[in-house]
């Protein structure tokens, strides 16, 4: 098995030298990504979330943005001044976000798969790993959409990957 970097790619480990190509991949975080995510949260972490081309963000456990990338902002809905004022439903445009009750209060919040792949990363310190969610988002439009989400826990903070988002439009 190869266990690689979910950030910058490099192999962490592989328990399986016989082979070029051994699988299955499993995804964490190297010595040298998490050193720099858990030394500076701030500015920092924007300038180093900024050197991936998927959205990712950075959440407390409450799911409220304390950083986003410039791909999750390209991604959002939302003015940039508000993103790390914001709850991650927010910024993704779930359309429950938009409830009077707002993000992570919802009754179909309980069921929210990225909500609980966060809750999970933060009671465990455990990863989730490319967890698909199909929900209705705000992406192109309004759409029926599958995004598949990476969370890591570094800190106090977890770190959310959008590996994928993909849709098909609504058919009225």
């Amino acid at each position: 098995m190869i266990t690689r970097c979910a950030w910058c790619q490099k192999i962490i480990k592989n328990s399986d030298q016989t082979q070029e190509k051994s699988f299955p991949i499993s995804h964490g975080i190297c010595e040298e990504c998490a050193g720099i995510m858990a030394q500076q949260f701030d500015s920092s972490a924007q300038t180093f979330l900024d050197r991936f081309s998927q959205a990712v963000v950075m959440v407390d456990n409450l799911n409220n943005v304390t950083v986003a990338n410039k791909a999750a902002k390209k991604l959002s809905k939302i003015d940039f001044a508000m993103f790390e004022q914001s709850r991650l439903g927010n910024l993704i445009g779930c359309i429950h976000s938009d409830a009077p009750e707002g993000c992570g209060a919802t009754v179909h919040c309980q069921g929210c798969v990225i909500r609980r792949a966060i809750l999970k990363t933060d009671r465990t310190g455990r990863p989730c790993r490319e967890i698909a969610c199909v929900d209705k988002f705000f992406y192109q439009g309004e759409r029926v959409a599958t995004m598949v989400v990476t969370t890591e826990k570094v800190g106090d903070r977890i770190l959310v990957k959008i590996e994928s988002i993909d849709g098909e439009p609504e058919k009225t």
